[in-house]
């Protein structure tokens, strides 16, 4: 006589999924693949079989948050293997630098986007990103970004930031500048240290929220 479990983990980071309904992405890490653990076992007690299937659940219409967290985790991974590396060139260290800036203003649109999930709204995600020291920093560089020249046209405009990476040295080092419309606020500050204070701003009111555990580990480091 024999018996048969089964678990299922996810393929990305082994997590295990057994109370996670199916179509839900992974809660550690936000992967959607999934795989499945069969271990038969005979009546004396040894395993004498054992696999594991991986399946793809595919991509929803609406992709998961989670998935945008991961982005940012692994832009940060991939710019800090490029900073102060003096082969680097100052185009690649530059879009390395955008990417996570963007990415870090683009998480809080997916999360506002899944209101069942993360029961947060966008005035609340409004108001964290444009009253952190330095995600608002962050804003103002995606905004930048897409728009060049910020310019409001309302009849009681906000202060708005405007942000650049203002030198890329030949040591692979780069800095981020900004002022503000009225010039009030202004200031210059190292490209990866605000990308890191940045995402661990982010990581902290994740976890936070309850949105990420205690424990959370970077799928990248």
């Amino acid at each position: 006589m024999t018996t048969t479990s089964a678990t299922t983990t996810c393929a990305d980071c082994s997590a295990n999924l057994d109370e996670t309904p199916a179509g839900r992405p992974c809660p550690s890490c936000g992967g959607e693949r999934r795989g499945v653990n069969i271990q038969v076992v005979a009546a004396d007690g040894f395993a004498f079989m054992g696999m594991t299937a991986s399946v793809s659940i595919g991509h929803n219409k609406q992709g998961a948050w989670q998935q945008k967290w991961i982005d940012v985790e692994w832009q940060l991974a991939e710019l800090r293997q490029l900073y102060g590396v003096d082969s680097t060139g100052n185009v690649a260290l530059r879009i390395q630098i955008e990417n996570v800036l963007k990415t870090c203003r683009e998480l809080a649109d997916w999360l506002w986007e899944h209101p069942n999930e993360t029961r947060l709204t966008e005035d609340q995600l409004l108001t964290f990103v444009r009253t952190h020291p330095e995600l608002s920093i962050c804003d103002g560089f995606a905004q930048t970004s897409k728009h060049n020249i910020r310019v409001s046209k309302s009849k009681n405009p906000p202060d708005l930031i405007t942000a650049w990476v203002e030198r890329v040295d030949s040591s692979g080092v780069a800095s981020i500048k900004w002022e503000s419309q009225s010039g009030a606020v202004t200031g210059q500050r190292d490209a990866l240290e605000l990308c890191e204070v940045c995402a661990d701003a982010w990581l902290k009111f994740l976890k936070g929220e309850g949105l990420l555990p205690a424990d959370h580990k970077p799928i990248r480091t």
